[in-house]
């Protein structure tokens, strides 16, 4: 509760992030990516024209400039914590920094979901400065249980028909 700083990462989600996946027990998989920073995202199987970009920008926002509002013990009660069942959320950086998250499904009774989260890194990345950078966030972010706002959390588990194009109304 004494942390000052509650961003857990603060990047731009456009030109640092590469690669999104989403996996929800029972829900079909999700998998967003874009070559190049600035290019387009795409989500595999389905056509770039029923692509809804702003429900994209939900997700990879959230990711990019993530958030936590509590830090609880790890060994917090699964049940109080909304995380009986956890998606997992994992995305890569253009430069290799590697994220798993895990984000319990359920909003705990106080309106948080939690979420615990590592980085690592590609096994072809040599460079020192990342590697220490990886070092730090797990010494400072490993094993704790995050809070995030329920609709925060949410965000990231969209479903698939979530990434749809909406059909226009009629006036």
């Amino acid at each position: 509760e004494d942390w000052i700083d509650n961003a857990v990462l603060n990047l731009d989600a456009d030109k640092d992030l590469q690669a999104v996946q989403v996996r929800v027990p029972g829900q079909r998989e999700i998998s967003l990516s874009h070559g190049k920073a600035g290019e387009a995202w795409k989500l595999a199987g389905m056509p770039d024209s029923e692509l809804d970009p702003d429900s994209v920008r939900r997700v990879t926002t959230q990711l990019a400039g993530l958030t936590m509002y509590r830090v609880e013990p790890g060994n917090s009660p699964p049940a109080e914590m909304g995380r009986q069942k956890v998606g997992r959320v994992d995305f890569e950086l253009f430069d290799k920094r590697r994220f798993t998250v895990d984000v319990g499904e359920a909003k705990a009774k106080n309106d948080f979901r939690y979420m615990t989260i590592r980085a690592d890194l590609a096994p072809s990345v040599k460079d020192e400065s990342l590697h220490g950078w990886v070092d730090a966030f797990n010494k400072r972010y490993g094993g704790r249980l995050l809070g995030v706002y329920d609709w925060d959390g949410s965000r990231m588990l969209q479903g698939w028909n979530d990434y749809k194009k909406k059909p226009a109304k009629k006036p």
